[in-house]
């Protein structure tokens, strides 16, 4: 299983605020979406990183000392569903594919 780092890009003269979010298998550049606070747009990044590899599961997320974060899966799922994301706790749990939090939110990704 793979982990998924994500991190801060800031603005320069040819590109808004991002999150590049990196794991073994690819990467994939976020804008920064300015509706979200910062923990929600690193775990949007990742978000979209897992679903384009294909990573169901429940996730972990937390910083880095590097004010980067890391994403991790604890329990991986074989298909897409619809479960219940975790919002307590400075380590929140969060289902890659929680269709409540990410489906239809043009804002969120």
């Amino acid at each position: 299983m793979q982990a998924i780092q994500t991190k801060y890009l800031p603005a320069t003269n040819r590109s808004g605020d991002r999150i590049i979010a990196k794991c073994h298998s690819g990467k994939i550049t976020v804008p920064w979406n300015w509706a979200l606070d910062t923990e929600e747009n690193h775990r949007a990044a990742a978000y979209a990183l897992a679903r384009s590899l294909g990573l169901f599961g429940a996730w972990v997320s937390g910083w880095l000392a590097d004010s980067s974060y890391v994403h991790t899966c604890l329990k991986r799922h074989r298909y897409p569903h619809d479960g219940t994301c975790d919002r307590g706790g400075r380590f929140r749990q969060w289902d890659v594919l929680c269709d409540r939090d990410y489906e239809g939110r043009d804002d969120a990704l």
